[in-house]
């Protein structure tokens, strides 16, 4: 509408000036679509390299080191790690159990002892191992508790063995409360050597007698002259108590029996089959 309006303004016009009329009206262009532009093709990337890493030396990195001054030891505990080494202390083995049995006049069985004459009669086993070795052992409740192999020598029967006792007497100089924490008591831990000497000393002892009884002495070194060797007493040493020695007294109580009775109950057996081991 607007545009036939337009044309007939423009004819008046015309005949009014006397120009001829336009033959046609020009109309206004439309408007150009929108036409999106096509998207420029992107040339292809080249793919990009990877990082080039350097081999480098392998550094080792030790321990952090610190300033701080490490924390103080427990003396306790070093004492008692100290204690129980010397517990440890390897006792003596007689070379007599290393060779062929000897014979022993003393018969088997179930013993009284005692070492020391101020001392009541105690337990005391003989017994025979397998191998043929006479055995005698001193049990708990004696002065001394000792283990160790008998022998024939001549008109004597020899005794060579150990203490069995963890602190054997006087093989200590303090009670294992001042040893631990000698501010404890007035007693002070000193030259261990000699408790270790006592502890791993060779046992010697002679014995005289027939049947049923037998005395004899048994030489001991304890922690005062742990370091002197005794040596092995003679066949004529003089049976009697001393700083070196003790009297030793043997009584048969009853005869060990045959295997055979034993494994048909006659009698209980006389030996703990747990006896202690041979060191």
């Amino acid at each position: 509408m607007l545009r036939l309006l337009f044309a007939a303004v423009v004819f008046l016009v015309a005949a009014c000036s006397g120009s001829p009329p336009p033959t046609s009206v020009p109309l206004e262009p439309p408007e150009p679509a929108l036409i999106a532009a096509p998207e420029r093709a992107q040339p292809p990337r080249e793919p990009t390299p990877a990082p080039v890493v350097e081999e480098s030396e392998t550094v080792e990195i030790g321990p952090e080191i610190s300033d701080d001054p490490p924390p103080p030891e427990d003396p306790i505990l070093e004492r008692r790690a100290a204690l129980e080494a010397l517990y440890a202390t390897p006792r003596h083995r007689p070379a007599e159990l290393d060779g062929p049995a000897r014979p022993c006049r003393i018969a088997p069985g179930d013993y009284a002892c005692r070492v020391s004459e101020g001392y009541k009669l105690r337990d005391c086993v003989v017994e025979r191992l397998p191998s043929g070795h006479v055995m005698l052992e001193v049990m708990k409740g004696n002065l001394l508790e000792l283990r160790g192999v008998l022998y024939d020598d001549g008109p004597v029967v020899r005794f060579e063995g150990w203490p069995t006792a963890a602190r054997p007497f006087k093989c200590f100089h303090c009670q294992e409360r001042c040893f631990l924490d000698p501010s404890a008591c007035h007693c002070t831990p000193a030259q261990i050597e000699r408790t270790a000497s006592c502890l791993g000393q060779p046992v010697h002892a002679v014995l005289k007698g027939r049947g049923r009884t037998w005395n004899g002495v048994v030489i001991w070194r304890d922690y005062y002259d742990a370091a002197v060797h005794a040596g092995i007493p003679p066949r004529n040493v003089v049976f009697e108590d001393g700083l070196d020695r003790f009297k030793v007294l043997l009584k048969l109580r009853r005869k060990a029996q045959s295997p055979a009775a034993r494994q048909a109950g006659a009698t209980p057996p006389l030996f703990d089959p747990e006896s202690p081991a041979l060191p």
